[in-house]
């Protein structure tokens, strides 16, 4: 009975326990907060880096297998590269060419590049080094060059990114329109190509920029402003303020390698053949670094000397 008694509770008190809960307070609920906003604020720039360092590396993988379809191409037409058909373009077309040994439009687009979608035409978010082509005299349009030419292959650029290049199908290619004249057709101005320089006239094909137009949803360069390029080519808007991946873009070399470089070891320019010279800036005819540039600092160049 005494035990009994010891354990009685009466009828407020087992109302009281009943009424008892658990739970955060509001300090509680703000520290959780808090602590969830600072590891969201740490996380999320990781996931995106990650993120774009996928996207980077599956354009990689493009520029990779249109080496090998440029490789290709020249094995099948006398040691040449590619050269665009186009009378007026220097490499102007390009894409049209290389297209039946690659059979896929997505190679031709990095997973970065949202501009014109097919909806808007097939493009291609590369452009080819205008260097690599060179004019005939005999009237028949441009040439490509023979493989013989490439000083170092291996720091010479074949092929570079490029935004807003529309307005055309690369699966067609080179076609004279019954009744035009070479050079007056609907594809064959179409990817574009350009050497690296920047200004008036550098990059060729269909939606570039001519003097004084200064619209940025024209054909860029999204590499960053190249070493050596004109002085007056980023106000023009030529290059994009910043490269396609963060510090630097994606490159396939004339020997069918591909790799990721920073804008400053990438020289832009027309063919030098002096060597050691590493190019120099500025508004006039400019020349690209030599292969062999005295400063080491080049990595790779659009000349072919």
């Amino acid at each position: 009975m005494y035990l009994m008694n010891s354990y009685y509770l009466s009828p407020n008190q087992v109302g009281m326990s009943k009424s008892r809960k658990t739970g955060f307070t509001l300090i509680e609920l703000l520290v959780v907060i808090a602590i969830i906003a600072i590891l969201a604020a740490i996380l999320f720039p990781v996931f995106q880096k990650v993120r774009e360092n996928a996207r980077r590396t599956a354009c990689l993988s493009n520029t990779k297998q249109l080496a090998i379809a440029a490789i290709q191409y020249t094995q099948d037409y006398d040691e040449k590269t590619a050269d665009g058909q186009n009378q007026n373009g220097l490499g102007s077309g390009w894409a049209g060419q290389l297209y039946p040994y690659v059979k896929s439009t997505g190679v031709f687009k990095c997973p970065d590049d949202s501009s014109y979608p097919l909806s808007q035409g097939v493009s291609t978010s590369y452009g080819f080094n205008r260097n690599c082509a060179v004019y005939s005299y005999a009237g028949t349009g441009p040439e490509g060059r023979t493989l013989a030419e490439f000083t170092a292959p291996a720091k010479t650029v074949l092929l570079f990114e490029v935004t807003n290049s529309g307005y055309y199908d690369i699966t067609i290619g080179y076609q004279l329109l019954p009744g035009h004249s070479n050079g007056d057709d609907t594809y064959g101005g179409g990817s574009v190509a350009g050497c690296g320089l920047g200004g008036p006239y550098d990059l060729v094909g269909y939606n570039v920029q001519g003097p004084g137009n200064t619209n940025s949803g024209n054909v860029q360069y999204v590499t960053g402003s190249l070493r050596n390029s004109r002085t007056d080519a980023v106000s023009q808007s030529d290059f994009s303020s910043t490269p396609r991946h963060g510090d630097g873009a994606n490159y396939t070399m004339a020997d069918g390698h591909s790799k990721f470089f920073r804008p400053g070891s990438v020289s832009g320019g027309y063919p030098n053949g002096t060597p050691g010279d590493c190019g120099s800036g500025g508004t006039g005819i400019l020349r690209a670094s030599a292969v062999d540039c005295a400063d080491n600092t080049i990595a790779a160049t659009f000349n072919i000397n």
